[in-house]
Order: structure tokens, then C-alpha cells, then sequence
């Protein structure tokens, strides 16, 4: 038992300091800026869209993007039980 607990804290301390840092966490060397965001279709999913795109926006870049999408959210029922319940959807974002 004593073993195995300094096995696990061995690893755990092994581990923890290798200095593992994510590729693309705020990449900030992009050579662009997305200066406008117009999006129509549904609100929940541009608004997800609006949030990840918001952090390309630097005023420093001269090749700027201006956007205009149009986003289609469908919501299909695939199954139902027996008392006529929606038990399965499938989701399409277009």
C-alpha cells in the first residue's frame, strides 16, 4: 500500500513539472484582425460564434477581415418512445 501511494506522488510531482503548455492556447502571432462580425440566423449560435472570432480583433495588423454569415440551426427528431416522447435529436448548424 505505502508503495503504491509513492508511486502515485512520484508520478504526480514527474508529471506536473514537464512543462506541457497546449499549441494553439492565444496565438498571438496572427498577421490579421477581423475588424466587423455580421452574422443573422440564430442568436445562441452566433453568439458562440461572435465570442471565438472577438479575439482575432487587433488594432496593430493592416490585413483586416470583415465577415458576413449566415447561420441555420436545425433541431430533427430522430426517435420516440412509447408514449410519444422525443427521446433522440440530431442537431445541424450550417
Amino acid at each position: 500500500m505505502i508503495r503504491k501511494n509513492i508511486i502515485i506522488l512520484s508520478l504526480i510531482f514527474f508529471l506536473s513539472s514537464c512543462g506541457f503548455t497546449p499549441i494553439y492556447i492565444k496565438n498571438k502571432n496572427t498577421n490579421f484582425s477581423i475588424e466587423q462580425i455580421n452574422i443573422t440566423g440564430d442568436r445562441e449560435l452566433n453568439n458562440f460564434l461572435k465570442t471565438n472570432l472577438y479575439q482575432y480583433k487587433n488594432e496593430k495588423v493592416d490585413n483586416k477581415i470583415f465577415i458576413e454569415a449566415v447561420s441555420v440551426y436545425k433541431k430533427i427528431i430522430l426517435s420516440k418512445d412509447g408514449t410519444g416522447e422525443v427521446t433522440n435529436y440530431q442537431l445541424e448548424a450550417k
